[in-house]
């Protein structure tokens, strides 16, 4: 959602992180990471914690609650979780803009070997 990443884009200011939360928790894969936030992200790399929500402690968070969220997603279909091909492909099927329309089917992905 383009929209919902330049509002949280546009409060980073003066923050390492702004991340979004819903029911289920913070979202950090949908969170706008900072230049700040680099040296607590290497430092938890080095050290082998690959929680990405490990090194929040270090960091100036900013966390955007879910009506805030709602605002740019009132469904939520962004933290929509998807791990596999046809997860993906459902997913594509079920967006009405057509955004994704282009992308092809597993069958294609699979015979140009991705």
């Amino acid at each position: 959602n383009g929209e919902l990443v330049r509002y949280l884009a546009s409060g980073k200011e003066g923050y390492d992180v702004v991340i979004p939360e819903t029911g289920r928790g913070p979202e950090p894969l949908h969170a706008v990471y900072g230049k700040g936030a680099l040296g607590a992200i290497e430092e938890a790399l080095k050290t082998g914690d690959r929680k990405v929500v490990s090194f929040f402690g270090k960091m100036k968070v900013r966390k955007v609650a879910e009506p805030e969220v709602e605002r740019f997603d009132p469904s939520l279909r962004s933290f929509r979780n998807i791990n596999t091909p046809e997860d993906y492909f459902h997913f594509r099927e079920s967006e009405k803009d057509g955004l994704l329309s282009n992308a092809g089917t597993p069958e294609d992905h699979e015979r140009a070997g991705r």
